[in-house]
This record gives structure tokens, C-alpha cells and sequence, in this order.
């Protein structure tokens, strides 16, 4: 708005024209009402009419007001307007670019916080995309947040309201993160961290609390749930929905994204840290180790059961070569034997050391290693699994728990519950299917068992049973191992 004169609000400035000080100010006065009077009457001209519509196209409507009031329209559509975003009553506004006739539109529902926008361009209509529910639930086909990548080096990294949600680490070595003054954030503000190194991402809150630790191959979100206090409980973490280790069955040819084959394979330590971890992440420090034959090795509250595989990292001693695979013996709480394979741990045939050794430690690879830099996934190919450790609630037969063990990483043959045949004679007949417990040197007491033949010629000779139809069950199925009705699937396991 442009004014008569520089300074209005001085009209006892003199005027060329009056020498009146009281004409003076009234000239001013008229002038600037004149001018301000005329800019409201512009900017009305400008303003856009609202364009009432109750029958007919808004999009129609639209075209035709696309180059009045500079490009501004307003329309207010009841439920009988067509090409709304739906049949109910809607406030539109849009702008129109008359350079290039273009324009946008923005609906607002009149009776809730719903809103749709569409576009014109080319002489052609987008399509309506709604932003916000009836009850302000924001819409969209993406939200694209920021991302940051760190090369881990020991460091520290402190985040702030203004970093980026995505934080995703590389390298070999550990990092710290801190997270945010709580006090500069809002309720449900939320991190992302991404360790793709092979070292540990320790996160703490910003009074240097430790909110969680996050190891290789792992994503966990960083909740804001208190917008105060400096301490790890002003952060919800929501761990991964589907750790690293977890296993199932694939009826597929190929496994999904971020799994492998049960199926005994060789790993390098460094390409699945994080299953490496889950797998033999477990260590021990042993603390002595006699030398000389069936050496013994000490360590405190082993843990280890017999025929347990495991290898040795460090400088060990001569006679064990470290990051093969050892299988236990275990002689108490405190110490066992190892044997280097698992025929000679049945037959008790321990190693014999020599030299020296520092620094050794314990790995429980329970599935294998092939050497220092390499480990084994397990081998469940053409077999079933059972649940490690001693059955304590269902005895087996006469009562004895042993009867249901497993050995995490043991690959037991296939086997059948011990049983008794016999077979017994009454004169010169042969009885079959006859437990020697019940055997009475009279044909009354056989009456009940088959003859199978009256020949004296039978005696001392062995006679081979042989699994026969039994007239209700059909011809029985034979084969080199005892099994149930199975069905293969492949057996998968989660490395990232």
C-alpha cells in the first residue's frame, strides 16, 4: 500500500499548498483514508467468492473459475456435487496457475478433520489422495525419513532432535551412541540404529545410562516415552520381532531374505557375525590344563555336558589344535577330558598334551568348526530334532529319565526300544514267537504259540522270523532305519 505522503503520522509537517496547520492535517488525513479505501477495495476484487454448489462437476465449476479473483477459488459442495471425494458435504480451495494451467485443490470434509487433495495439469485431473482421517490420522504413500551412516571407530556419537531417524553403522570396531536430551523431544519421538558392523553399538541415554546394547546384524527402534529425565527410562526399545537364530520349515525351492539352509554348511565368521554369535558366541576361561595323557582342564562352573562339541582359542598347549572341533567328557563341576572325535569320546580315549599354553579359552560350538575363521550351521537334513538336555517329566520305561536325552549339537543315530524273541520245543515240534521265560517242556503249556513245524530236524538250527501281512494291516514296510509318516521340508535358520 503506497500512502500520499512519507510520514502521515507528522501532519504538522509543512504542505506547499497550505500554510494551515489544522488543513494540513486533515489533507493527510483525507489523503491516506483515500488510499487505504481504495487498497481494500482491490484487495476485495481479488478475494475469492465463494462459489456455492449444490448439483453439477466440481471439477466443471473449477475450470471456469480457473482465471478469475488471480487464480484463487473457493467452493463449498453439498452431498449432490459429482467428482468430490466422495457424496457428502465438502469445502474445496484451490490455486490456479495461469501461466500453465495448473492448479491444485484442497477438501475439507464440513463435519470432520478428513482432507483430500488432487491436481490439474496438462489439460488433465490427478486423482484424490486423502491426507487425514475424520479423526486427523495422517495418510501417505511413503514417509521417507533421514539416514545417517557411521563407520564405527570406537568413538561416540551423539545424537540430537535434528539427527537423522536412521542410523545405520559399518565397520569392524564398537561404537557408542547417545541419545537425545529427552527434555528437546516430543513423546513418540523414535530412533532406528542399524549395527551392520561386526563389533557392538552400546547405546545410552544422555546422562550416560545404558538403554541397550545392540550386537551385529541387528535393527532396534529407540522410543521416546518420557520428554523428561536424562535416564534409560525416558526410551522404550522394541527388539527385533524375529531374532537372529530363530528356525522353521520353508515349503519353498529357495529360502527368504535373511535365511540359509539347515543343511551342515561351512561359515565364515566374518560374513554372519551375527549368527556366529547366537551359534558360538558362548566362552569359558580355562584356568588350568594338566599335560600328559587323558589331560584334565579346569574351569569353574563349566556348564558342559559329555559329548558336547566345543574348540579352544588362544595359545594352547601341544596336542590340541585350536578352532578344530573337541567333544567332553565331563569328570565334575570343575573340570573334563576332550576327546577329538566323538567315537573316542564313547570309547574314553582322551588327548594327551604337551608344552604350554596362556590365554586359552573355551568355544561352545555346539555344531562344529571347521578351523579359527569358520563354523557350522546345523545339519538337519533328512532328520528330526529333539529338545536338549534330560527329560524330567515324562519317564521313560521302568521310570528312568535317562531314557529321554538330547545332546544340543549330538547327531544320535536311529534306534528301536530293546525287545525279546524266543523261540522253544515240545518233543520234536518248534514253537515260534516263545520268550524263553515261558518255556515248559510240555504241548500244553505251547498250546497257545504257532507250530511251525514237527521235524526233529529243526533242533539246534536258527530259524529267521520275517515281518508277514497279518490279514489287517497290510504288508509291512521295511527299510535300513525306523521311522514315522514324515514329509521333507526345508529346515531354515535366520543369520540377519
Amino acid at each position: 500500500m503506497s500512502l500520499p505522503y512519507s510520514d502521515p503520522s507528522n501532519p504538522a509537517l509543512p504542505s506547499p499548498l497550505f500554510s494551515d496547520l489544522t488543513a494540513v492535517r486533515g489533507d493527510h488525513l483525507r489523503a491516506n483514508n483515500a488510499a487505504i479505501f481504495a487498497d481494500l477495495i482491490q484487495l476485495d476484487t481479488n478475494s475469492p467468492a465463494l462459489v456455492a454448489l449444490t448439483t453439477g462437476s466440481f471439477k466443471t465449476a473449477a475450470l471456469a473459475n480457473a482465471n478469475t479473483y488471480h487464480g484463487r477459488s473457493t467452493f463449498s459442495c453439498t452431498a449432490g456435487v459429482s467428482d468430490t471425494p466422495s457424496a457428502a458435504a465438502w469445502h474445496i480451495s484451490g490455486i490456479w496457475n495461469p501461466t500453465d494451467s495448473s492448479g491444485r485443490f484442497i477438501a475439507m470434509l464440513d463435519t470432520s478433520l478428513e482432507t483430500w487433495e488432487i491436481y490439474y495439469s496438462g489439460g488433465v485431473w490427478g486423482t484424490w489422495t486423502k491426507h487425514y482421517d475424520s479423526n486427523g490420522n495422517t495418510f501417505s504413500n511413503a514417509f521417507v525419513d533421514a539416514y545417517n551412516t557411521t563407520a564405527t571407530s570406537g568413538g561416540t556419537l551423539t545424537l540430537s532432535v535434528s539427527s537423522a531417524p536412521n542410523q545405520f553403522f559399518t565397520g569392524t570396531l564398537s561404537h557408542t551412541v547417545v541419545l537425545p536430551v529427552a527434555t528437546t523431544l516430543q513423546q513418540g519421538f523414535a530412533f532406528y540404529i542399524t549395527n551392520t558392523s561386526t563389533g557392538t553399538i552400546t547405546v545410552n541415554s544422555s546422562g550416560g545410562n545404558l538403554v541397550s546394547s545392540i550386537p551385529p546384524s541387528t535393527t532396534r527402534q529407540f522410543l521416546c516415552i518420557l520428554a523428561s529425565g536424562t535416564n534409560a527410562s525416558s526410551w522404550f526399545v522394541s527388539y527385533d520381532a524375529v531374532p537372529i537364530g530363530s528356525e522353521m520349515d520353508w515349503s519353498g525351492l529357495t529360502p527368504p531374505t535373511n535365511y540359509i539352509p539347515r543343511d551342515g554348511a561351512n561359515l565364515l565368521r566374518a560374513s554372519y557375525p551375527g549368527l556366529f554369535a547366537v551359534l558360538c558366541g558362548v566362552t569359558i576361561n580355562i584356568t588350568n590344563i594338566t599335560i600328559g595323557a587323558n589331560a584334565v582342564f579346569t574351569s569353574n562352573g563349566h556348564g558342559l555336558s559329555t559329548f558336547q562339541c566345543v574348540s579352544f582359542e588362544g595359545t594352547v598347549p601341544g596336542g590340541v589344535t585350536a578352532g578344530i572341533n573337541y567333544y567332553v567328557t565331563v569328570v565334575d563341576a570343575n573340570t573334563f577330558k576332550i576327546s577329538d572325535t566323538m567315537s573316542h569320546a564313547i570309547a574314553t580315549t582322551y588327548v594327551t598334551t604337551s608344552g604350554s599354553y596362556s590365554g586359552v579359552i573355551l568355544r561352545k560350538s555346539s555344531w562344529g568348526t571347521a578351523d579359527i575363521n569358520h563354523f557350522n550351521v546345523p545339519d538337519e537334513r533328512g532328520i528330526h530334532a529333539v529338545g536338549s538336555g534330560i527329560q524330567g517329566t515324562a519317564p521313560g520305561w521302568a521310570g528312568t529319565l535317562a531314557n529321554h536325552v538330547g545332546i544340543l549339537g549330538y547327531y544320535d543315530e536311529d534306534g528301536m526300544q530293546g525287545w525279546q524273541s524266543g523261540s522253544a520245543y515240545a518233543g520234536t515240534t518248534y514253537y515260534e514267537g516263545v520268550l524263553f521265560s515261558n518255556y515248559q517242556n510240555s504241548a500244553a503249556a505251547l498250546a497257545n504259540y504257532g507250530a511251525v513245524a514237527s521235524n526233529s530236524s529243526w533242533q539246534g538250527v536258527d530259524y529267521k522270523m520275517t515281518a508277514v501281512n497279518d490279514g489287517m494291516n497290510g504288508t509291512p514296510r521295511t527299510g535300513k532305519i525306523t521311522k514315522a509318516a514324515r514329509v521333507g521340508k526345508m529346515k531354515i535358520i535366520k543369520y540377519q
